[in-house]
């Protein structure tokens, strides 16, 4: 290897790395920081108080938490998580009422369309399809574009599950 292919070939190794670092910071602040275990089980709770429905995925709830923690006040959020220790009726009625009242109903709509907003923009986003819990409120029907079953499943009258 000649002396100008060595000097090259360690610019271009020392301007990759000054890339990388640069980057780290720029990954580290779009990427939402993981809520504890205790904040994921309270907001699952809230959420399947809300909708009526069994909701455990984890994983979406990180995703509609951080929508939430963008667009509300963390005391808004974390009033909500601790109205999840009252019992059914006062959580729907404290719910119900401001301040939870907005808080409750974003949570509600992102769980079940499955719709947010670009936290830049104010655009909608498509953040859950076919996890999006309406689906599971009507359960005799399925997202379009996923399949159902075999030829001549939708013969068949839906079950009563």
């Amino acid at each position: 290897m000649t002396q100008d292919n060595q000097s090259r070939r360690i610019f271009l190794q020392a301007l990759s790395a000054c890339l990388a670092s640069a980057a780290v910071p720029l990954l580290a602040a779009t990427a939402p920081a993981r809520p504890s275990d205790a904040v994921l089980d309270d907001f699952l709770k809230a959420a399947s108080a809300l909708s009526g429905l069994t909701l455990t995925d984890r994983d979406l709830a990180v995703t509609y938490l951080s929508v939430l923690q963008a667009g509300f006040k963390p005391g808004d959020i974390t009033a909500l998580l601790a109205a999840t220790h009252l019992d059914a009726l006062e959580f729907s009625s404290a719910a119900a009422q401001p301040p939870l009242q907005d808080v409750a109903e974003k949570a509600l709509l992102l769980w079940m369309t499955g719709m947010g907003t670009d936290a830049a923009t104010g655009a909608p986003r498509v953040l859950a399809y076919t996890d999006a819990a309406a689906w599971a409120a009507v359960p005799f029907t399925k997202p379009p574009g996923q399949c159902g079953g075999a030829f001549g499943y939708w013969s068949q009258a839906p079950s009563a599950t």
